[in-house]
């Protein structure tokens, strides 16, 4: 596995016209690896980034300062709280907050109506970074799967 640093992504990104944003997200993923990989692509794309791997830690954070978050990403398949279980609480304290599914089961995901849109782990730089923009710069859309 090739490990990117920011300068490679930053080529990367602009080789591949990818989105920028500067909005605070909270990351989920309970796996390290991923959660690290997926931390510093978002960092690159200009977002700050909040990335408690534990999903209960998640939540707490977002109770302390539910309004310093502009996105929720989360992992679907975590302990001890799966992604829908997360975002759907998280969505309780605040409902306008868009959330997206960022995992390896999309085919999960799609069946909770509490993700604004689901990126598959396949999906491309590019890909991540229009999927976010969108939801970001949208009001509430359905449920969107642009990558089949």
């Amino acid at each position: 596995m090739k490990i990117f640093y920011d300068k490679d992504l930053v080529k990367i990104f602009k080789d591949q016209d990818v989105p920028w944003g500067t909005e605070n997200i909270l990351l989920v993923d309970d796996k390290k690896a991923s959660s690290q990989y997926c931390k510093v692509l978002l960092e690159s794309m200009g977002y700050k980034i909040n990335s408690p791997m534990d999903p209960k830690t998640a939540l707490a954070n977002f109770r302390k300062q539910p309004y310093c978050f502009d996105l929720l990403v989360t992992d679907y398949k975590m302990e001890p709280l799966n992604g829908s279980i997360l975002a759907t609480t998280i969505v309780g304290i605040r409902p306008e907050l868009p959330v997206i599914a960022f995992t390896g089961h999309p085919e999960m995901a799609y069946q909770h109506n509490v993700f604004w849109c689901v990126i598959p782990k396949t999906s491309t730089i590019r890909q991540i970074g229009v999927a976010i923009r969108q939801v970001l710069d949208s009001v509430r859309p359905p449920v969107i799967n642009s990558f089949e």
